[in-house]
């Protein structure tokens, strides 16, 4: 399990006679999944979840620059 890295979630209990059960989880790695042993023994290796993809930010529109304003601006008509 040094391989695999620190897991995720670790899980110590008692067995059904009386032994130690540990149940390890590895949500990323080069070996995600949930090993369980027994008495000190592998006894089973589950996938691990799924995990959901981070959602890609959205790209805003870049915003239209409005005309520059002047002060004093007077309009001439033709007729």
């Amino acid at each position: 399990m040094r391989r695999a890295g620190p897991p995720s979630n670790v899980s110590v209990s008692a067995g059904d006679k009386g032994a130690r059960k540990v149940v390890l989880t590895y949500l990323s790695g080069s070996w995600p999944g949930i090993y369980t042993f027994d008495s000190g023994r592998l006894q089973e290796i589950d996938a691990a979840p799924d995990q959901p993809k981070p959602a890609k930010p959205v790209k805003k529109a870049p915003k239209k620059k409005a005309p520059p304003k002047t002060a004093n601006t007077e309009r001439m008509y033709v007729q």
